[in-house]
């Protein structure tokens, strides 16, 4: 969580937020409390595998649903977690909250893939959950991508070092 949270930590925000500074300590606390909440959520969402098409579409939209509801509530927390007032503080929260914002949007085109799965053929459902679930790792691997890109801060790795909600 660390290692995630200090990519997250190094990255860039929004400009309303942005424009609110607040101690690297706070903004390291939040972050990892947004971030860890949403790991959280994302673990116990959960795939079953019944017998009939329709029902595994059922499934597979309410999954989508959900992430995408959590992916939303960790924007917003991120937002209201404020810039740290570090150097580069504004483009490091600008990058955290740009890089959930991506995923936010990979999982939205998830959801629209999962709403429009054919249930008539096996095959057909078979090679549209494949491709979503394509879609689901590419949105995934773009925050990782992105957070992974972003600048270190001193200040902001030591906060989380001593952050019990970032262990």
């Amino acid at each position: 969580m660390i290692v995630l949270f200090a990519a997250v930590v190094v990255a860039v925000s929004h400009a309303d937020a942005a424009s609110r500074q607040v101690p690297a300590a706070r903004y390291v606390h939040r972050v990892c409390v947004a971030v860890s909440t949403w790991e959280q959520r994302v673990a116990v969402a959960g795939l079953s595998t019944p017998r009939r098409l329709r029902e595994r579409k059922r499934v597979l939209r309410a999954y989508f649903r959900d992430l995408v509801r959590y992916a939303r509530a960790a924007v917003k927390s991120l937002k209201r977690a404020g810039a740290p007032a570090v150097p580069g503080g504004a483009h490091i929260a600008a990058a955290v909250r740009g890089a959930f914002h991506d995923t936010l949007v990979g999982l939205e085109k998830a959801l629209t893939a999962a709403n429009r799965m054919p249930t008539s053929s096996g095959r057909a459902f078979g090679k549209a959950t494949k491709t979503i679930m394509q879609r689901l790792v590419d949105a995934l691997g773009t925050t990782v991508s992105a957070l992974a890109t972003v600048s270190d801060s001193p200040a902001l790795d030591a906060a989380a070092s001593r952050d019990p909600a970032c262990a």
